[in-house]
């Protein structure tokens, strides 16, 4: 708790903890400790959080030794050029966050002085007690109380789409103590104000205030979130307000809320990380071995070690302490054989990482022209975690469905209305299947209710369409407009007045334009221009459907609303108006929003519209009247993919409300937590007798390409979730629509919405049970659910994702099938030519026998409460889940939300990935947990994708993101790390070579600035070419066969065996080019004048094996070749030979053994060009045959689509290439 007292004219402050915020300003600014305090030591730091930078320092550090083999700068330098390009990214980055923060901080606002006099501020000089103007348009500088208006009825309109993502316009009003500051010459009121405000400490709560406004004559009024403008929302149609700040700077709940997203790793860098400390656990081996080699052979040879001048009192080598000397050489070895750790393959993969996602970000298939919309990346450290994604985790509306709300249907007085078929409907018509009753049947202990079909049918297919369009309205709607998509000529035109229930049906939608928040947005003169911004896209449109049938919404203020009525067709409209006297808003505990209206005639009424499962505990058991037919029409509209709401209503009696209205202000003047809790409970007294008039069934449409989208991604052996609000047979029928569910799938159903918990409910009742025995009763119920769920899916052994394969997905003839369990062995390529293209492509096609089969589970929100609360449950409950190709939550709230990704995140473990894709401030929470976040920019504003790792326009566009530029970024990205290893190994175990062949004395065969410069500039290009553009498939090859996605899935192309084969690779190569060079030139004369090679000659020219052999082998890693890879590749390799020939002429004192080595001694040696061109061949022909003898008889699914794309060409040359 904390209070303030201000004046007009500036802040004098009660307490101390106010007093410290006061003097803290309202700058806001990015700062580290005071260990840390300059942006450099900060980008320093955050290099050297990697583990790998300390031991590269170490090396450096030794390198200052004199007994070190290599040139201190040589080492040195690599390591500072590391380093300054880490430092100069976060710096880059923290200036970019620092130039916005400045902006902000500048940002001037006008700050009242006295005497009605303002003047312009800063915002970072503002503190609490200052009293601001802000004008329509601008952003709100700190968190203020609203103390006047311009708007009428001093209220204002505010835009919060910067905290929440919500776009639509809230109404904040001012209190009646304040509300004439700033009418006419108000102004000079500020400086006679006088008043003490207590509220709660800074905390982060964006829709909870509580306080307490105290007048000097010791009058208190209640302050909610009603009367706060908070940071960052900007004032919309209104011309200006006055506000005292209340919270500044960090104390502002935006910035409480600004937490820094969790820390993602993606699984190759933890791979990485193991195969670092492998290569360390090597190199830390090498240098035993070296010590101890050094020893026994300091103890054998002693002083006759002459190499090691013994007689020089060389400190290093004592002959008589064989323990010292096998130290120095350990030490001596780390340091050279430290290649072995790639101090540049950071670096790089930062590089790499950040052009993957420009080249993603201008991918014109991704783009959304229909929004404007780009594809945006926030974290480019999990690029290649795109292509390992093994589960998903969708919301629904907004993410599947375009959250663009038709009001369709409308049940009245037990009559429903409204014609024509759903887009659920159609999409289900299209895939032969029919709305009917659902047909459950039990499995085993009856328990389980699962069915092929669950509440559809197959039928005939042109039946269907002719029924289909026998249900259909008018082609062309003559009344549709944005939010109302209804036919039926009974109610429409005015025909409502002839129907027998004209009195409810009038009733019903004057209920209807009075129960909501919107705010009308246009002229009321025009109601065809007339916009509605809603709390939701559903109030919206319940409020144009009001205005369609007479009752048009074109006027509001804090406590009255404008309707103009048409009672009669072609009668002129009446304005009426109704006071609003209290609105009970909607939150997702709630799940209902209610106001109390006084009617022109004084009558009070509670009018309130709510989920069915809330409305009907609420409802006067001595006026069910037609509650019946009213639910099972709601229930018809939710099987048809409809959003269903029940609308009810209670009258009032003068006295009743007065009572009532003192409790609820006393609950609104209860500071802390417990104001929520006790409006809560008064609201709920109230809201009890209710009489229900009807219900409503709105249709929010899939977007485009969803239904195509989630049966590419199941094919590609993705798990596919849809957590949703929605209703279980809203839920089942949009899962068939989007093909989420599809023929043939048994779908397991645990709810409590069934036969099974009624009974319990009954039997608690009668027998008087607690709520903890009835709780008790619904968690067996639950847990027997499950167990029969996973002894159902573990004795059929029928999951189709279990089986590990490398084949190809067989097509089968159904379109909508798409099963793991379908896979074709494919012979070897060897006999594509033999047996022919029609032949290997019919083998592709051909679908084996299904023996198999797929299940789905659907829960709802009820059960997996006792789920999450019970381990054991939950263990079971993510066995089933993994062995179920989709699964469905329903009724679930955005808490559980979260709990269901985090649960499934810890379930799959680090085998398998997560991903959660939302558009909504409601879907955050499960963005952040998962291992990659994905968010939609839609209707529901920004919150979603400004905190998702990976943003885009429409769920369409996932397929591409996973399927595309997933697989490719995962498959680059592993083919970067190891051969990365595989350069570098090349130089550690050569340095280990030659020091064996220099009897360990730690002298280095070639020039050490060969190896400063050998990873970052001899052999970097080619490898990070191919990590940013190289493609082993086309686009339209990996869409055509989401099957290839599975490589990534199972980490086929970067685990501990492919490294393993690398390194041996590796090993194999480094023997070449080492005892190639011994062999050739040593025995026999190499110098022009007879003389045998020296050392500086093996030096170099087996260092050119090492620049030509790594770079020629980036060949056999590339599908496709461009002028860009050739250009890389050879351009290396011209570096190479450029840099001996400028370095070679500098003076001995520079370049020392390298001077006019190549120019003088190597170039003109036939020898030379003859062992280059030996060791090339020699050490990737292995690597050749082994690879061309798995692509002809063990290909890859890749090569199986390369090959065929290569036949399909070449058949389409042929002359009979119609025979196919």
């Amino acid at each position: 708790m904390c209070s303030l007292k201000f004046k007009g004219k500036g802040g004098g402050f009660v307490n101390f903890k106010l007093r410290l915020q006061a003097w803290r300003m309202n700058r806001v600014f990015y700062t580290v400790t005071v260990l840390i305090s300059t942006p450099s030591m900060r980008a320093l730091f955050e290099q050297y959080r990697r583990a790998a930078y300390w031991y590269f320092t170490a090396m450096a550090v030794l390198s200052l030794l004199p007994f070190s083999p290599y040139n201190t700068v040589s080492i040195w330098l690599p390591l500072a050029f590391v380093l300054t390009l880490g430092i100069v990214r976060e710096l880059w980055e923290d200036l970019r966050r620092g130039q916005g923060d400045q902006e902000v901080n500048n940002r001037p606002t006008l700050v009242h002085t006295g005497n009605g006099q303002f003047e312009e501020k800063r915002w970072k000089l503002l503190r609490v007690g200052d009293v601001v103007k802000v004008i329509d348009g601008e952003y709100f500088p700190a968190d203020l109380l609203l103390l006047s208006s311009t708007g009428p009825e001093v209220t204002c309109y505010i835009d919060t789409k910067n905290l929440d993502g919500e776009t639509n316009l809230k109404v904040r009003h001012a209190l009646e103590c304040t509300c004439t500051i700033g009418q006419k010459n108000g102004e000079s009121v500020l400086g006679e104000f006088w008043a003490t405000v207590r509220c709660d400490g800074p905390n982060a709560s964006l829709y909870n205030f509580a306080g307490l406004m105290e007048l000097p004559d010791g009058q208190v009024y209640p302050i909610g979130p009603p009367q706060i403008l908070l940071r960052d929302s900007i004032l919309q149609n209104t011309g200006s307000v006055y506000g005292v700040v209340i919270y500044t700077g960090h104390d502002t709940k935006v910035m409480r809320n600004s937490t820094p997203p969790p820390s993602k790793r993606s699984r190759v860098d933890c791979t990485l990380d193991k195969l670092i400390i492998a290569m360390f656990a090597i190199l830390v081996a090498l240098c035993i071995t070296t010590g101890v080699t050094m020893v026994i052979q300091t103890k054998q040879e002693g002083s006759n070690a002459w190499y090691l001048q013994p007689g020089l009192s060389n400190p290093y080598f004592d002959p008589k302490n064989a323990a010292t000397t096998g130290i120095v050489s350990s030490v001596n070895g780390l340091v050279l054989y430290g290649y072995l750790i790639p101090i540049s393959l950071y670096v790089s993969l930062e590089v790499v990482r950040v052009l993957q996602a420009l080249v993603m970000m201008v991918d014109i298939q991704m783009y959304d022209s229909a929004t404007d919309k780009r594809f945006r990346i926030r974290s480019t450290s999990l690029n290649e975690e795109l292509g390992q994604v093994d589960t998903i985790l969708s919301d629904k509306t907004g993410t599947l469905t375009c959250n663009q709300m038709d009001f369709f249907k409308c049940s009245i007085a037990g009559v429903s209305y409204g014609k024509g078929a759903t887009e659920v409907e159609a999409s289900i018509s299209r895939l032969g299947l029919s709305i009917g009753e659902r047909v459950t049947q039990s499995c085993r202990r009856d328990v389980v209710e699962h069915s092929t079909t669950s509440n559809i049918h197959y039928r005939d297919t042109d039946h269907s369409v002719a029924s289909t369009s026998e249900i259909e309205g008018p082609t062309h709607n003559p009344y549709k407009e944005e939010g109302f998509n209804f036919y039926d000529s009974r109610i429409l035109a005015g025909n409502w007045v002839r129907e027998k229930g004209r009195k409810e049906i009038q009733f019903f939608f004057r209920i209807l334009a009075l129960c909501h928040t919107a705010i009308p947005d246009g002229t009321p003169e025009n109601p065809a221009s007339m916009r509605y911004r809603a709390e939701s896209p559903d109030e919206a449109a319940l409020v144009v459907a009001a205005k369609q049938f007479g009752f048009y919404f074109y006027n509001r203020t804090p406590t009255t609303i404008y309707l103009r009525e048409t009672h009669e067709p072609g009668a002129e409209p009446v304005n009426v108006k109704y006071q609003i006297l209290n609105v009970l808003e909607f939150s997702s505990v709630r799940k209902r929003m209610s106001v109390i209206v006084r009617f022109p005639d004084g009558i009070l009424l509670l009018l309130s519209k709510g989920a069915d499962s809330v409305i009907l505990e609420r409802l006067d058991p001595q006026n069910q009247g037609f509650v019946s037919e009213t639910i099972k029409h709601l229930k018809d509209y939710s099987k048809v993919g409809l959003r269903t709401l029940l609308i009810a209503y209670k009258v009032i009696q003068e006295h009743e409300y007065q009572t009532w209205q003192v409790r609820f202000a006393e609950a609104k003047a209860t500071l802390g937590r417990e104001r929520e809790i006790r409006t809560d409970e008064v609201a709920e007294e109230i809201e009890r007798g209710l009489t229900i008039v009807g219900g409503t069934g709105v249709e929010d449409k899939l977007q485009a390409g969803v239904p195509e989208t989630i049966h590419r991604l199941a094919c590609a052996g993705l798990k596919i979730w849809v957590l949703t609000g929605d209703k279980v047979e809203t839920a089942i029928n949009i899962g068939y629509a989007c093909r989420l569910l599809r023929h043939g799938m048994e779908n397991l159903i645990i709810s409590l919405e069934s036969n099974e918990t009624f009974t319990i409910k009954e039997n608690s009742e009668r027998n008087h049970l607690s709520r903890d025995d009835a709780s008790k009763a619904l968690k067996d119920l639950v847990a027997r659910k499950i167990t029969d769920a996973l002894e159902l899916v573990t004795v059929s052994n029928s999951n189709p994702r279990m089986a590990e394969t490398g084949d190809l997905e067989a097509r089968s003839g159904n379109p909508n099938s798409c099963r793991g369990s379908q896979m074709t062995k494919f012979s070897p390529i060897s006999q594509v030519d033999k047996f022919g293209w029609a032949e290997c492509l019919k083998a592709v096609d051909e679908t084996s026998p299904d023996t198999q089969v797929e299940y789905a589970l659907t829960i709802d929100g009820q059960s997996l409460v006792f789920i999450m609360a019970d381990v054991d449950l939950r263990d079971q409950f993510l066995r089933v889940c993994m062995s179920c190709a989709s699964v469905l939550c329903c009724r679930v709230s955005p808490r559980q939300k979260a709990q269901v990704t985090k649960l499934v995140c810890k379930g799959l473990e680090k085998s398998r990935l997560c991903l959660a894709i939302g558009d909504g401030a409601n879907d955050v929470g499960m963005i952040q947990a998962a291992n990659v976040g994905v968010g939609i920019i839609g209707v529901e504003g920004a919150q979603a994708a400004m905190t998702a790792d990976y943003a885009i326009g429409q769920f369409r566009f996932l397929e591409r993101l996973l399927l595309v530029h997933g697989h490719w970024c995962y498959r680059r990205v592993s083919v970067m790390i190891q051969y990365f290893f595989y350069k570098v190994s090349l130089l550690g175990w050569i340095s280990f070579y030659s020091n064996i062949e220099a009897h360990f004395s730690g002298q280095p065969l070639f020039n050490d600035w060969y190896a400063s410069f050998y990873n970052p500039v001899f052999t970097a290009l080619p490898i990070m070419v191919v990590a940013v553009i190289d493609q082993d498939v086309t686009a339209a090859q990996s869409l055509k066969y989401p099957e290839l996605y599975r490589a990534g899935q199972r980490s086929e192309l970067f685990n501990i065996k492919t490294s393993c084969l690398w390194l041996l690779n590796s090993w194999y190569c480094s023997m070449i080019i080492f005892f190639f060079p011994v062999l050739m030139l040593g025995p026999c004369a190499f110098r022009s004048d007879g003389q045998v090679g020296a050392h500086q000659d093996f030096g170099q020219a087996m260092f050119t094996g090492i620049i030509l052999v790594p770079n020629l082998q980036v060949f056999l890693s590339i599908q496709y070749f461009t002028w860009i890879h050739h250009i890389a590749i050879w351009g290396s390799i011209l570096s190479w030979y450029l840099f001996i020939l400028v370095f070679g002429s500098l003076p001995p004192k520079l370049s020392t053994v390298a001077y006019k080595e190549f120019s003088e001694v190597l170039a003109p040696a036939i020898s030379y060009w003859l062992l280059q061109l030996l060791v090339v061949i020699a050490s990737l022909l292995p690597d050749f045959a082994c690879r061309s003898y798995k692509w002809i008889f063990q290909p890859t699914n890749c090569q199986i689509v390369l090959e065929l794309a290569r036949l399909q060409v070449a058949a389409d040359q042929r002359p009979d290439h119609h025979l196919l």
